[in-house]
């Protein structure tokens, strides 16, 4: 995303570069700079459409179905003992819709975690069968409950009553908060350490008030303790705005100004990448195009590093990878990686734009500052897309 006219730039002006930089006849030319608004517009643009995005209506559901519970259950207590045929319809009904709602939470938790972290509808498309198959089976045997009760009923005085089956929808609740929390830990395994996504700020509350509740019929704490996790898990997902990108999902420019200062004096590599051809993409294919070819980018970064690096988006097209290591070996093989990776995208994905990176890596030392460190990576990868220009520009001229 950039001006539409290609502009001219003196010496000290290109590291206020962003995209597709290049030389000529002695002159620095730089595509765009980090001011131009267009990356403010596409940043809004879909700063705009994440409000739509399926893990926020997959929280906000799950909060709509932890509001009514936490309504419905003191009406079905109010309602115990109470004569007359509307009074049992509604306790039953009541109680019905308390025990399904704890099977479709746990099957909501499921798919959000899931898309919380890997970012992949794709992903989630090919997990649901496994995702949702136990609530499928739990939602048919409380409509068949209905008529032929086996796991509640509500009795001739208007009494609640646990059945001989009610044991299976405790169980089905307990799998789906294992099975949010195998992938939470297997996630963390694969790639990072999860900073502001702390399940258990959810799970605590919701284990410990569905145990106690189970084992004392009578008191109500289970959808009030899920009430506090989702609040508890709110207040962190907002932490998270103020640290996260929200195209790309990595960590953004001001985190990794925090990082810097926490990392300093330790054992750490940088690398610097900037998006080849960017302005091309948005120009050939919208907005809309340069908006997935930033978030494919961030993935191909992340399927390449290991777990104990991190990834910033810096600035427009522009990212920056923080190593801990004191091996510029191991900062060789993770650009390879990540060329690689790039390659295996372009060969697959079926979208109309290659990616390719400039990079460029070196060492944080103890006495760099922040500004300078940056700057430094910044001009190892400027002499990398300058490599990259004047290798196109060397075969265009064997072409011709």
């Amino acid at each position: 995303m950039g001006t539409t006219n290609t502009e001219k730039r003196g010496e000290d002006a290109r590291f206020a570069c962003v995209g597709d930089v290049y030389e000529s006849a002695g002159d620095i030319y730089c595509e765009h700079v980090r001011t131009d608004p267009a990356y403010q517009s596409a940043d809004q643009h879909y700063s705009h459409k994440q409000r739509r995005r399926l893990e926020d209506k997959l929280f906000i559901s799950l909060v709509f179905l932890v509001m009514a519970a936490n309504i419905i259950e003191p009406l079905t207590f109010f309602l115990e003992e109470k004569p007359g045929a509307i009074s049992h319809y509604a306790n039953l009904l009541g109680s019905t819709y308390l025990y399904a709602a704890n099977i479709a939470s746990g099957f909501l938790w499921t798919m959000y975690v899931d898309l919380k972290l890997y970012r992949d509808k794709n992903r989630l498309k090919k997990k649901l069968p496994i995702y949702g198959a136990l609530p499928a089976i739990c939602a048919v045997m409380l409509i068949i409950n209905l008529f032929c009760p086996f796991i509640i009923t509500v009795d001739e005085n208007n009494r609640f009553q646990r059945l001989s089956w009610c044991w299976i929808m405790y169980l089905m609740v307990i799998i789906a908060a294992g099975m949010s929390i195998v992938i939470y830990l297997d996630y963390q395994r694969k790639h990072e350490k999860i900073l502001f996504f702390p399940v258990w700020m959810f799970m605590i509350p919701v284990i410990s008030g569905s145990v106690a509740q189970g084992f004392f019929y009578g008191i109500s704490t289970a959808w009030p303790a899920a009430a506090i996790g989702i609040a508890a898990l709110h207040m962190s997902l907002q932490n998270e705005k103020s640290f996260i990108d929200p195209l790309t999902g990595l960590y953004n420019r001001l985190y990794l100004e925090h990082t810097l200062i926490i990392v300093r004096g330790k054992k750490y590599y940088g690398i610097m990448l900037d998006l080849n051809w960017f302005k091309k993409i948005n120009d050939d294919y919208g907005h809309s195009a340069g908006d997935r070819a930033l978030n494919d980018a961030g993935k191909i970064i992340k399927s390449a590093l290991l777990v104990k690096n991190s990834v910033f988006r810096y600035a427009g097209d522009e990212y920056v990878i923080l190593l801990e290591t004191d091996s510029e070996s191991e900062v060789i093989a993770t650009e390879e990686r990540i060329r690689e990776e790039a390659g295996k995208f372009n060969s697959v994905s079926g979208e109309p734009y290659k990616l390719s990176f400039s990079m460029g890596h070196a060492k944080l030392e103890s006495t760099d500052t922040d500004d300078g460190f940056l700057h430094k990576i910044d001009t190892a990868m400027y002499l990398d897309k300058q490599r990259i220009h004047k290798s196109m520009s060397e075969s265009n001229n064997r072409a011709e």
